[in-house]
């Protein structure tokens, strides 16, 4: 008896797998977990390059962010396979210690532009330009892609150059507040 139960034990030591935690940093996906399905219906694959993905990563400020929070050099690959693939990716940094986004997403509009949008842990003061002004009536394209379920839309700036559009909805729901911005490069 005394056998049995420690050959039991050993097997069941054996046997067990060991709990894995996720990774506390940014991690890179084709499928959709921060978003709905339904909001990437209308997307469209198009090619994309790293070095495009790179630059737009840099010409929106997120770039070294990035870096600095650990994102790994193949996560940058799936983002460019899902946008050519599915015309959609994301990073979900949810978990990640050391970034000021929540996520990112990646997708090409059915005109071909590149949007990345951001969802920030707070006020992201270091994206905010001089030139982003309020607007008390923002364009419904702002609010179909930067609004989060059962929020409400608190200010919204907006700022146009003619390489890309920058866009910041503050939303809050309850005591929560979320600040998502929009990156829509022409």
């Amino acid at each position: 008896m005394k056998k049995y139960i420690i050959i039991m034990g050993f097997l069941l030591l054996v046997g067990c797998e060991s709990v894995q935690t996720p990774p506390q940093r940014p991690v890179a996906y084709m499928f959709p977990t921060v978003r709905t399905v339904q909001s990437t219906k209308g997307l469209t694959p198009q090619h994309c390059t790293k070095d495009r993905l790179i630059w737009a990563l840099n010409t929106a400020g997120v770039g070294p962010a990035l870096q600095r929070s650990g994102m790994l050099d193949m996560d940058y690959d799936v983002i460019v396979r899902g946008l050519s693939q599915r015309g959609f990716a994301e990073v979900d940094a949810r978990r990640a210690v050391n970034t000021p986004f929540r996520w990112l997403t990646f997708s090409f509009l059915p005109e071909g532009r590149l949007e990345i949008l951001a969802c920030f842990r707070s006020r992201p003061v270091d994206y905010i330009t001089p030139g982003m002004m309020a607007y008390p009536m923002p364009p419904q394209e702002t609010l179909d892609a930067c609004r989060l379920s059962n929020t409400t839309v608190v200010n919204v700036q907006i700022e146009e150059t003619t390489t890309l559009r920058r866009e910041l909805v503050e939303q809050r729901y309850g005591k929560e507040t979320y600040w998502v911005m929009r990156w829509l490069f022409h």
